[in-house]
């Protein structure tokens, strides 16, 4: 495939970029595009840990998901969907297995904060285990 020159681009360092150089960032990572975008989607990674992950850039992750109308995912969505992922597991190990918020936050990783958050957006009243008992 040819790709014409169409225009150079001078970046804020004075580096000189081309529509060329730019196709052949795209060629040289479009077979990874399907992995990004399901890690982007469905993982909820971030441009950052996808980069990691393939060992791209990723400034050339963002480019490439953009260029193919990848909607972006903000911060704050990012977050909303991370904490309705959690939301099962949370409530079955809170009420099912009557663990408290600490003894979760260990095994998942997560902070009590969080746990509580989760429980509250999932319209659930949290459980203070560790006062059951001392109230006699």
């Amino acid at each position: 495939m040819n790709y014409v020159v169409r225009s150079i681009v001078t970046l804020n360092r004075g580096v000189v970029r081309s529509d060329e150089f730019l196709a052949n960032t795209f060629r040289r990572h479009e077979h990874l595009l399907q992995q990004m975008v399901s890690r982007y989607r469905d993982e909820l990674m971030t441009f950052q840990e996808i980069g990691d992950v393939l060992e791209v850039p990723w400034w050339d992750v963002k480019k490439l998901l953009s260029w193919y109308g990848i909607e972006r995912i903000t911060p704050a969505a990012r977050a909303r969907k991370m904490r309705q992922k959690d939301f099962e597991l949370i409530h079955r190990m809170h009420f099912l297995e009557q663990k408290t918020f600490a003894e979760i936050g260990q095994a998942i990783g997560r902070s009590a904060p969080y746990i509580r958050q989760v429980l509250l957006e999932g319209g659930c009243k949290p459980i203070n285990y560790g006062q059951i008992g001392r109230r006699n």
